[in-house]
């Protein structure tokens, strides 16, 4: 059985707020070495959503200066 040791608690609607993790009771109960573990891995994904939402991020900023230089020169 796989269970859930951890949640990430983050406000959507306006994206800004704290965003934290919440680890169950029994997290604590694991041992040492694995908890050391899952952490590891749970970096590694969270290393790599990082990541691409960064990227999503620089192209949405590239698009709309994109559209404001379109904008702009339409104007002119």
């Amino acid at each position: 059985m796989i269970g859930t040791f951890a949640k990430l608690k983050a406000p959507l609607a306006g994206g800004r707020g704290l965003a934290r993790v919440e680890f169950s009771k029994s997290f604590a109960k694991v041992e040492p070495e694995i908890r050391l573990s899952m952490l590891e891995q749970a970096m590694k994904q969270m290393r790599q959503a990082y990541l691409t939402a960064q990227n999503d991020n620089k192209i949405k900023h590239t698009h709309e200066d994109a559209r404001n230089a379109e904008a702009i020169q339409l104007r002119a």
